[in-house]
């Protein structure tokens, strides 16, 4: 029996990379590149491909014995392209990796949005002892999560425990969750909108979330209300948002922008009601996401040896 051959460049914690190992002993030649280059030349060959690998078309329509790839990120919008067209194998995202610790930014914020802790913040460096007026509170808020999957969910379910009152959105109809006060579909984004003081948006990037967050839907926010973002810039009009700030009609606190890096001279930076931070919200800043991933890519290379279904499986044609 011919064994399988896998590539492994995701960078595996301890002592899950040592049980990877005993489990694919005498069924798997593995092999641990350590550069996109050692990960390119491996890709004719591989049956398994585990985290990043270079993405490049010509080189996956070579692939013709590849079965299955696992994603080390939750978003996996670089990958779709490449899949409709030159590969047949399933792909596995990350997702629940993610959600706690992304989950814990936008609750960071948030407070420091009402509480105006940026404000205080320059009152500190310019040692000036005074208080900036009255502040709000998450408990009470009516907030709107906006993409109901592990990051949008564990969020949703952290503020109804703060005390908010939670509305949810997601593409297609399920059984609402205890947390959400109602739930709505995507078509019916508006009405979950209306009221909001706090809208987050925690969307992977799909044709159908590009620009969700319209110039329309922005300035029918009310007044003094905030957007978050931890999923992708591309859901936002970044122009309309820009206009809204510099209004002072609507707060924002933000980890993705359109493009990554933002560039210096982009008006984002100066806008005073915002907070913004550089996509570090995820990824190798969260301290729990590489045990979950490592832990993961186990479970589904057991599952795979075994015949199995595998966790994770993306929808190509939904994107996610």
């Amino acid at each position: 029996m011919d064994k399988i051959n896998v590539a492994v460049t995701y960078k595996m914690k301890e002592p899950y990379r040592d049980e990877l190992i005993k489990l694919c002993e005498g069924r798997c030649v593995l092999h641990f590149p350590k550069s996109p280059a050692e990960a390119a030349a491996l890709i004719e060959d591989a049956e398994v491909l585990i985290g990043p690998v270079p993405l490049d078309a010509a080189l996956f329509s070579k692939a013709k014995k590849l079965k299955w790839v696992q994603s080390g990120s939750a978003g996996v919008e670089d990958y779709i392209d490449i899949f409709k067209n030159n590969v047949s194998a399933t792909l596995t995202n990350a997702s629940g990796a993610y959600g706690q610790g992304i989950s814990e930014y936008l609750i960071a914020y948030t407070l420091v949005i009402l509480k105006k802790l940026q404000a205080y913040v320059y009152g500190q460096q310019k040692r000036e002892w005074r208080g900036y007026g009255i502040v709000k509170t998450i408990e009470g808020a009516r907030v709107t999560v906006v993409g109901l999957g592990n990051l949008g969910g564990t969020f949703a379910r952290k503020m109804h425990l703060l005390g908010a009152a939670v509305r949810g959105v997601k593409q297609f109809p399920a059984p609402k969750p205890d947390y959400l006060e109602e739930q709505f579909t995507t078509d019916r984004i508006d009405e979950a909108l209306d009221g909001a003081d706090i809208v987050a948006l925690c969307l992977p990037s799909t044709p159908k979330t590009v620009g969700i967050m319209s110039r329309e839907r922005i300035f029918a926010m009310k007044q003094d209300a905030i957007l978050l973002n931890a999923g992708r810039g591309s859901a936002v009009d970044q122009g309309a948002l820009v206009e809204a700030l510099n209004a002072k009609r609507i707060f924002a606190g933000l980890d993705v922008t359109t493009p990554e890096p933002l560039p210096d001279e982009d008006p984002l930076w100066a806008c005073e009601n915002l907070f913004i931070t550089p996509h570090i919200s995820g990824g190798p800043s969260s301290i729990l996401a590489p045990d979950f991933i490592s832990g993961l890519i186990v479970r589904n290379m057991k599952a795979y040896l075994e015949g199995r279904p595998l966790e994770n499986v993306v929808d190509i044609e939904l994107g996610y």
